[in-house]
């Protein structure tokens, strides 16, 4: 039995900062390869390119030959790689889903799910948020608050913002 390896690394981890402005995706990444291959690819890549220490994403991306190295290990291990992108705004819009809407239906989920209503509204929370709807943006902003403290009372916090003018969507 053959025992393949894989490596892995992410990039844009903040945590559980969700909100984080500066860094608004995170993406995982793996490479099924031995290690004597990459070993040597990466030593190659290095000498051929005066690279000083090693190979960074941050570094690379700024300058067209750090570019151009990136598209070369793409380009070379694009059949052994699995890319994982998540923006992490609608990563909290689907949580939001959960942690509001799926006790409720929790009893009948098989049908909601199957017609896709966890989908439709973390896109219609997402669609919000992004649109710098500013009630959204307060209602992400105390839910993440929630999340991260879970002795807080959710449902007073929501009960507690007097909205004047609202879009249809997020209204109850």
């Amino acid at each position: 039995m053959t025992i393949q390896e894989i490596y892995c690394d992410e990039s844009g981890f903040t945590g559980n900062n969700l909100l984080d402005k500066d860094n608004p995706y995170f993406a995982y990444t793996t490479v099924a390869i031995s290690y004597e291959k990459a070993k040597d690819f990466v030593r190659q890549i290095i000498k051929d390119n005066k690279i000083q220490n090693e190979l960074k994403f941050s570094s690379l991306i700024k300058n067209s030959k750090g570019k151009q190295i990136i598209t070369q290990i793409l380009s070379t291990f694009h059949d052994n790689t699995k890319i994982s992108i998540y923006h992490k705004k609608y990563s909290l819009a689907c949580k939001f889903f959960e942690y509001i809407f799926e006790p409720i239906i929790s009893s009948n989920n098989k049908l909601f799910y199957e017609l896709k209503f966890h989908k439709f509204i973390s896109n219609i929370l997402y669609f919000e948020f992004e649109h710098l709807n500013k009630y959204a943006e307060e209602i992400f902003e105390d839910f993440y608050k929630f999340i991260l403290n879970k002795n807080d009372d959710l449902f007073y916090r929501f009960s507690s913002i007097k909205l004047d003018v609202i879009s249809p969507y997020l209204k109850a």
